[in-house]
């Protein structure tokens, strides 16, 4: 399933939804994933590409 989020559906503070996204090497990463192997702290960077 595919759902697409809005500025307005991200509260701060809220907690994160559960987003599968893809890794470098094109492979898809749950988010609930990466916070079981990181407790206590996890950063997520969006960098678009222009070119």
């Amino acid at each position: 399933m595919t759902a697409i989020l809005t500025p307005s559906d991200v509260v701060v503070g809220a907690s994160a939804p559960d987003l599968t996204l893809r890794d470098a090497g094109n492979a898809e990463v749950r988010l609930s994933d990466l916070w079981s192997s990181a407790p206590r702290a996890l950063v997520i960077v969006f960098l678009r590409h222009f070119g």
